[in-house]
């Protein structure tokens, strides 16, 4: 029994199912077994009327009868165990299956853990750098040489990227969008951050657009390059005045 179990153990086995087999060689056997048995009666009857040779055969009959009994009976303990053992089988593939999967997902798990972590730290990164740039924006425009004013400039080659003095906004939607679709795609799908945006205006082909910190210091250079030549021009009419006024003068001494 031990040497029975150990060679139809699922270890044995390539894991086809075996109960399928075995059912059909039950239902072979049960028609066999059918058949038979709807001999009996004529080769009884045979025999209690003396046919010659019939009480035989009839004994012959019986015994094949037996036979496949028996073999039925054999083949319907075989069947419920090839079920157990696909059950078995069964069971430990699925768990073999859910083995994987749980190692796959906590893989991934940790592939996701680590970026949340990183695109928290470059979101703190942000928030600092976005107070020092709205303090020295303000405190730049507070210092504003006087009699000049700041002209209306836009970022980008045809002002894609919204005002040159704002909150940049638009600057960093497009440059989020930009570098999300130059990246490369990790595990073979790309994702956007949520707040990126392609603009509106210009080229559709992210390899084509400004990098943003381009277009801000060109917008940027742009505004002192502005107020730098305001305050020439005042410094140049201040001192022509002041020159007229010195002539005037030595007109009345």
């Amino acid at each position: 029994m031990m040497a029975l179990v150990f060679e139809m153990s699922p270890k044995k086995h390539d894991g086809t199912p075996r109960a399928p087999a075995a059912r059909e060689k039950l239902q072979q056997a049960e028609a066999v077994f059918a058949e038979m048995e709807a001999d009996v009666a004529l080769l009884a009857l045979e025999a209690s009327e003396g046919k010659a040779g019939a009480e035989k055969v009839l004994a012959s009959h019986r015994s094949k009868i037996e036979t496949a009994a028996r073999s039925v009976s054999e083949l319907k303990r075989a069947v419920i165990l090839a079920e157990r053992l696909d059950q078995k089988s069964a069971a430990g593939e699925a768990a073999r299956m859910r083995s994987e999967q749980l190692s796959a997902f906590c893989t991934y798990g940790k592939e996701r853990l680590g970026a949340a972590e990183e695109m928290l730290k470059a979101a703190a990164v942000m928030a600092s750098a976005m107070q020092a740039y709205g303090a020295s924006t303000q405190l730049m425009v507070g210092v504003l040489p006087a009699g000049t004013s700041l002209p209306t400039m836009a970022m980008g080659r045809i002002g894609e990227f919204g005002g040159a003095l704002g909150n940049l906004e638009l600057l960093l939607a497009a440059e989020f969008w930009r570098l999300g679709a130059g990246v490369e795609p990790f595990h073979e799908q790309r994702f956007s951050i949520p707040f990126a945006k392609q603009p509106t205006l210009g080229s559709t082909d992210h390899t084509k657009m400004q990098p943003a910190f381009d277009a801000f210091r060109e917008a940027h250079e742009a505004i002192v390059t502005e107020i730098s030549g305001q305050v020439a021009k005042i410094y140049a009419k201040d001192m022509s005045t002041a020159a007229g006024e010195s002539e005037a003068l030595k007109g009345v001494a």
